[in-house]
């Protein structure tokens, strides 16, 4: 979204960098920079030429959207000096429910709908029409822009009235398989998605190193080697196609590691990393097993799976399916569907896999 118009009124216009991070936004003329950190947090914005911060945000070490203070200016006209401070308070959905002032004493609050539209008050919990203290980081910890009433979840814009993103999953049906706009798997109490691309479980997402491997039959596995993941192939496949898609499941894993938990590896030459909530791992069981399962389909077909890899190393082209034991791949998706069903129960999460024999 670059411009954003109401009859022949310009409401807003936005700028991006190259990493797509929205870099600048000019509302009524006066335009405000954005300076990032590598996790795409505002660390410092400035108005128009200046090279005086207008704020500064510090984030917390336990979420990439834990505010922790802001430092603003708030002279008229402003000077560089940053002579408020705030310090935020977030529930367990990240959402900041309240800023306090240097004194201790509660300086505004703030009120959520499930989807995130948001009431602001006082400190007595009477309701302001709009924010005393221009703050925009609000609902799960992200930006609110008043002028579009959007939120920046990063890669996309979010309607919190709608309750449904502004623009398409930048990884199509491999985000969603039933829609391009859906928000967390409509589950906005128990999840976040702070990238605009991956639910995630705001509080259980706890990634250990285990000296071992934590399924002893599994066929392959995301390692720890000399301080960076890579994959693992424990047994012996034979079959190009059943290896494609075996490989693709732990490449799955390694996307939500590498979200959760980047610096995993750096204090560890070697060892498993995994989701030490039980729970928590399921659910990623249960994704990655599904995406295996749909891509055994595909080679039963006859057809190439769809390849859409946004994934942090590099990934192999998917074999011709020429190449395949048909035998082998649906053994493979006969062994894929009986740990979806018994060991995860999966299909309390997701759709039976569709049966490639009905197709």
């Amino acid at each position: 979204m670059v411009k954003v118009e109401e009859g022949m009124t310009t409401i807003g216009e936005y700028a991006y960098d190259l990493l797509k991070r929205r870099v600048t936004k000019e509302i009524d003329s006066v335009v405000r920079h954005f300076l990032y950190s590598s996790e795409w947090q505002s660390l410092e914005e400035r108005l128009d030429s200046s090279t005086d911060p207008e704020r500064q945000q510090i984030w917390g070490p336990q979420y990439v959207d834990q505010l922790l203070l802001r430092d603003r200016d708030t002279s008229d006209p402003f000077n560089g000096a940053l002579n408020e401070r705030v310090f935020a308070l977030q529930d367990a959905n990240w959402n900041v429910v309240s800023l306090i002032g240097e004194s201790g004493g509660v300086a505004e609050r703030y009120r959520f709908t499930v989807y995130g539209a948001v009431t602001t008050m006082d400190e007595g919990f009477g309701t302001r029409a709009s924010t005393n203290l221009a703050n925009p980081i609000t609902f799960t910890g992200r930006l609110h822009d008043i002028e579009t009433d959007l939120f920046q979840y990063r890669t996309r814009y979010y309607d919190a009235l709608l309750g449904l993103f502004a623009s398409r999953d930048p990884r199509t049906y491999e985000g969603s398989a039933w829609s391009l706009y859906r928000y967390v798997d409509n589950l906005p109490s128990s999840r976040v998605d702070p990238s605009g691309q991956q639910p995630e479980d705001p509080e259980n997402y706890t990634c250990l190193i285990s000296k071992e491997v934590f399924v002893k039959e599994a066929r392959a596995a995301v390692v720890c080697r000399k301080g960076r993941v890579d994959l693992e192939v424990f047994k012996n496949i034979v079959d190009p196609c059943e290896l494609y898609c075996t490989e693709l499941h732990e490449r799955h894993h390694l996307v939500q590691i590498a979200r959760v938990c980047p610096d995993i590896c750096c204090d560890a030459d070697e060892g498993y990393p995994y989701f030490v909530d039980e729970e928590v791992r399921r659910g990623a069981e249960c994704a990655a097993h599904d995406l295996t399962i749909r891509c055994l389909d595909s080679y039963v077909k006859g057809e190439r799976p769809e390849e859409k890899s946004r994934l942090p190393i590099p990934f192999t082209r998917a074999p011709d399916p020429s190449r395949c034991d048909k035998e082998a791949v649906l053994a493979r998706r006969t062994k894929e569907l009986e740990i979806f069903r018994d060991r995860y129960d999966c299909f309390t999460r997701y759709k039976d896999p569709a049966d490639p024999s009905k197709k």
